[in-house]
């Protein structure tokens, strides 16, 4: 073998164990960042193989997944607490609506009860929507209305 072959020989070497030494140090770039980005964990410390820009990048990417995980969280959270809140109105708003019903229905037995006293004694017991002794007190007034008239 001679000088010059020997030469490219060792040329080439030195470049497949450059090569080789590159490969690896990609593979290892590759790893970390896999690992960064579904662990959103880096190294302690810069690897040297990385460069300064491509570091840097990494950590601001980090901490921009990690405030947006939390905003995601707190959306989360404050979804959850929209969801209770809307349940709870909306119970209140049907209280609201059987209260309605029974309050019209209790102004109408009134209404009726100025315009026709007799009218109260026509109410059954399974639709009277007031209490016993206020009903009491309506049939009271109803026989002080009857009894006015009749005057």
């Amino acid at each position: 073998m001679t000088d010059i072959h020997y030469n490219e020989l060792k040329k080439v070497i030195t470049t497949f164990q450059s090569m080789k030494k590159k490969q690896e140090e990609i593979k290892k770039q590759f790893e970390i960042i896999s690992k960064a980005l579904s662990n959103l964990q880096l190294p302690e410390s810069k690897p040297t193989f990385i460069s300064d820009y491509n570091w840097g990048n990494l950590k601001e990417y980090i901490q921009r997944s990690e405030k947006v995980k939390s905003i995601q969280e707190e959306l989360t959270e404050k979804e959850r607490l929209l969801i209770d809140r809307e349940s709870l109105l909306t119970n209140e708003k049907e209280e609201v609506d059987r209260l309605k019903v029974k309050i019209e229905t209790q102004l109408n037995i009134i209404n009726n009860l100025i315009n026709e006293p007799s009218s109260i004694y026509r109410i059954e017991e399974y639709s009277n929507p007031f209490a016993v002794g206020n009903m009491e007190n309506l049939k009271r007034l109803a026989d002080l209305f009857m009894k006015h008239k009749s005057e």
